[in-house]
């Protein structure tokens, strides 16, 4: 199935809602963990390497992107947050805006990405 920019632009709108609802009702860590793997496996059209190239710079020296994160708690454990997680990753179409990046410890990261162990 061939999406095009703007059908897939409202796909990744209507899931990163619908995971901030499903997300803030998960009774268990286990469960926000098991969530945020799930969202992190969706494909929508994917940038094209230069895009995403572009995309992580950007994301890499983002002051606002940093400030975003200063003083603020893991969303799944409550530990000291030290990461941005992209909820719809980069190469698969997530764009680098705040409603796409949930904060989160070295720990729980390592969890949803176990390449990171």
């Amino acid at each position: 199935m061939h999406l095009s920019n703007r059908e897939s632009a409202r796909l990744i709108k209507e899931s990163l809602l619908k995971f901030r609802d499903v997300f803030s009702q998960a009774d268990s860590l286990y469960k926000k963990i098991e969530i945020l793997i799930y969202y992190s496996s969706l494909r929508f059209k994917p940038h094209n390497e230069y895009r995403r190239k572009k995309l992580r710079q950007k994301f890499n020296i983002n002051f606002k992107a940093k400030k975003y994160m200063k003083n603020s708690d893991c969303e799944v454990c409550l530990a000291p947050a030290e990461n941005r997680h992209h909820i719809v990753q980069l190469q698969h179409g997530g764009k680098n805006i705040k409603r796409n990046q949930v904060n989160l410890c070295v720990d729980c990261h390592k969890l949803v990405h176990p390449w990171m162990k």
